[in-house]
């Protein structure tokens, strides 16, 4: 992965385009109270804190294809605090623009609104045992507790997206928060492990289960978790039978 400074170089977002299908994605937080402005609006509106925040850009492979991350404006009081409405934690990205330098095309990762953390272009597992084409990301999408921002408090999803950007869409369980995730080298099925809200208080914490899906990433199919309750409840029965009690 390279990086390079951004000198004296300009994006038209308002040129972007999504030709891909995109999963539906549940999405709360697009709701607010405070009617949304109209686009001629927004851009006369100096106040506004600047979307095109990129840095850096990676180059996706040879291909000629460059990914710019999109991160929330820093540095400006008013941009600040009009993020804060919707947007609990500092850091982070809202959007990916893919630019293909030898076409001269730009698209965006996803219109939904989404508060990405991280996302990975190499993946040692998958790149060692077959070619890698995917780009994977973790963010929050559902304003799970309905406070009206986005943050860790929300459920972390993990998105999959290819190497051009398209076919974006979610893997892995709706209302259920990752906690990890990792690709199984001779198979390239990938394991996620999660937090399920089984005591529906819309908090994630050390009271809720944890369950581990398996994805089949070349299936395009959602993933399934691989202990089903009832084996689930076998091991709770025999742990507290074993360890429950007081010890000698």
């Amino acid at each position: 992965m390279k990086h390079f400074i951004i000198l004296g170089m300009a994006l038209s977002l308002a040129a972007c385009t999504t030709s891909h299908p995109e999963t539906p994605q549940p999405n709360t937080a697009n709701s607010t109270d405070a009617p949304i402005a109209d686009s001629a609006t927004i851009v006369a509106d100096t106040k506004a804190p600047q979307a095109l925040d990129a840095a850096q850009f990676t180059e996706i492979d040879t291909s000629g294809v460059l990914l710019f991350p999109l991160a929330f404006p820093s540095g400006d009081e008013k941009g600040a605090a009009y993020l804060s409405k919707t947007r609990g934690s500092a850091g982070g990205y809202w959007n990916f623009v893919f630019y293909n330098s030898k076409t001269g095309i730009s698209q965006l990762l996803t219109r939904d609104k989404t508060m990405f953390y991280d996302y990975r272009t190499t993946l040692e597992e998958l790149d060692t045992a077959i070619h890698n084409p995917y780009i994977f990301y973790t963010g929050a999408a559902a304003d799970y507790n309905n406070d009206k921002k986005l943050n860790g408090d929300d459920p972390t999803y993990l998105f999959v997206s290819d190497r051009t950007g398209n076919n974006f869409h979610r893997i892995s369980p709706e209302h259920c928060s990752v906690q990890s995730w990792s690709v199984i080298r001779s198979s390239g099925l990938l394991m996620l492990t999660v937090l399920q809200d089984r005591n529906k208080d819309r908090i994630f914490d050390t009271k809720d289960e944890k369950s581990i899906y398996q994805v089949d990433l070349r299936s395009g199919q959602p993933g399934t978790e691989i202990f089903n309750q009832p084996f689930k409840n076998q091991l709770k029965v025999l742990f507290n039978q074993q360890w429950g009690g007081k010890q000698d």
